[in-house]
């Protein structure tokens, strides 16, 4: 029988219901405390999963030469796929020893909702590791009790203590065939833009909804409880080679209204985009504090995907950086244009929507330099440098300045400012 207009669903959550002369008992409680829980997991799920802020990974301790990795992590905040907000509120300096193949699975969580993947997951030796986030419990202190008389009960703690547990999976499919190319041949396995690409090429077909290293782990390795938070790379020799978070993670993501056309209109992929564009800097970052001779470095050696949107230090009298024309080779333009600090934000915006660019393609890279930028150096030497690149797809967006434009090359008039 159809159900009637401003009639209630027989389908919710069951909360207690007081009133004064009611025989309370602890399930009582519980039922109440439950439906709590049930009713915040909802809003977690309207809101999205991913990392809402800070939890940033960094290597404490490679573990080179045979001691023990370690892993730094910042306090932070991630809602999973369950609804769980987990928070982690202080730094924690995480030990990462390489599971072994008969060693103990990760540790055992009392969370009802959220149970420990099997060990089988966790495999030992050298590889790239997924390291993640998911909801655990445990007991503190003891309640006072009667009516038991000497016998101390199992269950009579007096708090139940929501914490956080790190877990670790390997991905078994990274490409690690060339190491200069590693962390950004993992990210854009994990990012996988062409699969999204091609289901765009049929709209009222099938739709990927599913797709990348990550994916592929769900539901067997990675469940909904689990947050992932960061890729690192474990090396026999070196330990752990790099943590790369935002090859990973991804900001608060809500989730599609309609799937069927949440490859061009949903969250998840302008999430993936800016996650694009802070993994490459975060690479960038790590090069410029751990390498010398950055001016050789060109983009073909370390990169096959670059982000829409990037920023790329360059090599001045004043501070160490790069060669835009080495770097960018044969993708680098005739000439490289200006752009006002204030057109960033936007430009930034359109870029979110871009594909990333393929090195292997022809076409030239778009390159500006921030108007400000050079004042600033002129004023500080010692002040970075910086050239903006953007995907070709954009249209472009440089400023017209006097002695920034050549006659032979300008797409763009000199004016006089």
């Amino acid at each position: 029988m159809p159900t009637a207009l401003y009639q209630a669903i027989q389908n919710g959550i069951f909360g207690t219901n007081f009133f004064n002369g009611r025989l309370l008992s602890a399930e009582d409680l519980r039922s109440e405390q439950k439906a709590g829980e049930q009713t915040r997991r909802l809003l977690g799920k309207a809101i999205g999963d991913g990392v809402a802020y800070g939890l940033e990974v960094s290597i404490g301790s490679s573990g080179a030469g045979g001691s023990a990795p370690v892993l730094h992590i910042q306090p932070g905040l991630a809602i999973n796929r369950s609804g769980h907000a987990m928070s982690l509120t202080q730094p924690v300096d995480l030990s990462i020893v390489p599971p072994t193949a008969d060693g103990a699975g990760p540790p055992t969580s009392t969370f009802a909702n959220c149970q420990p993947l099997q060990a089988g997951s966790y495999v030992s030796g050298e590889g790239v590791y997924l390291l993640t986030l998911s909801p655990a419990t445990y007991p503190d202190g003891r309640a006072p009790v009667s009516g038991l008389g000497n016998i101390t009960p199992t269950c009579s703690y007096r708090y139940t203590v929501y914490s956080v547990q790190f877990g670790l999976i390997q991905l078994t499919a990274a490409n690690t065939s060339d190491k200069a190319k590693t962390r950004n041949r993992v990210a854009y396995q994990c990012f996988r833009p062409d699969q999204v690409t091609v289901s765009l090429g049929d709209p009222f077909g099938t739709i990927k909804s599913t797709y990348g290293l990550i994916d592929d782990l769900r539901p067997s390795y990675l469940t909904d409880c689990d947050v992932p938070i960061a890729i690192l790379h474990w090396t026999t020799d070196n330990g752990i080679d790099f943590a790369d978070n935002w090859a990973a993670r991804r900001r608060i993501t809500s989730p599609s209204a309609d799937g069927d056309w949440s490859a061009l209109l949903g969250d998840r992929r302008r999430a993936e985009t800016e996650a694009m564009m802070l993994q490459f800097q975060q690479q960038v970052e790590d090069i410029l504090d751990h390498e010398t001779g950055l001016d050789k470095i060109t983009a073909a050696s370390r990169f096959d995907y670059l982000p829409p949107l990037g920023f790329l230090p360059v090599k001045t009298s004043g501070a160490g950086g790069f060669d835009p024309a080495t770097f960018f080779g044969q993708h680098m333009p005739g000439e490289i244009g200006t752009i006002d600090a204030g057109k960033l934000r936007d430009l930034a915006a359109r870029a979110v929507g871009c594909d990333p660019i393929l090195l292997t393609a022809t076409r030239k890279i778009q390159l500006y330099f921030v108007w400000e930028n050079i004042l600033l150096v002129k004023q500080e030497p010692s002040t970075r440098l910086v050239v903006v690149f953007t995907t070709p797809e954009l249209p472009y967006s440089g400023v017209s300045r006097f002695g920034f434009a050549h006659w032979n090359r300008g797409r763009f008039s000199a004016g006089v400012i």
